[in-house]
């Protein structure tokens, strides 16, 4: 049996800046790297993505938003549990993450912030 690749969680961000089309400096960089890590780093991963992102990107309003669900919608959606709703309570509680956020929206954030810190060798 082979070894298994890292997996990595795939946010809401990724998939937007992916299709983002606007003229900025700052969203054309985000925009050039996104697009640069997912050709080139991302076949050497197990990429999955979160029911709370595929919620939020359904629900947003960009002009890229198809495109952006479309291609989270290929990948894996892992449900988010009861245990990461209570890591997200506590992020809002102690201010780590807006108090405006929707469960799902926070959520994605929550793991965003995850992913960063531990979620990247999850398996």
């Amino acid at each position: 049996m082979g070894a298994m690749s890292e997996s990595v969680y795939i946010e809401t961000s990724i998939f937007s800046f992916y299709h983002d089309q606007r003229a900025a400096p700052a969203v054309i960089a985000m925009r050039d790297w996104t697009r640069q890590w997912w050709d080139t780093q991302r076949p050497s991963y197990e990429v999955i993505t979160s029911t709370a992102v595929l919620a939020e990107l359904e629900t947003g309003n960009l002009a890229h938003r198809d495109d952006a669900l479309s291609m989270a919608l290929r990948l894996p959606a892992m449900p988010i549990e009861d245990e990461i709703r209570e890591i997200v309570e506590v992020y809002i509680k102690h201010q780590v993450m807006p108090t405006s956020s929707t469960i799902f929206g926070a959520s994605t954030r929550c793991w965003g912030f995850m992913c960063r810190h531990w979620l990247r060798r999850w398996s």
